[in-house]
């Protein structure tokens, strides 16, 4: 049984109505791309390779929030 703060408002519901009735479809995309996939394990090679060159940004969520505005 679903909990009470996971069932879906009716706004979000008629929003992604219209979004299938306007694309005729699903308003997105569905893959069966795992996550094991050639795609994504070169992407965490890149990401790995990145962390061991240093290519690193480090911000402090107060940091971040301040960059908001």
């Amino acid at each position: 049984m679903l909990c009470r703060r996971h069932v879906l408002r009716p706004p979000v519901v008629r929003l992604f109505l219209a979004q299938v009735v306007k694309e005729n479809g699903l308003p997105f995309r569905p893959t069966n791309e795992p996550f094991y996939s050639a795609k994504n394990q070169e992407a965490l090679r890149h990401s790995a390779a990145q962390i061991e060159a240093g290519q690193i940004v480090t911000k402090s969520l107060e940091e971040l929030r301040s960059m908001e505005s």
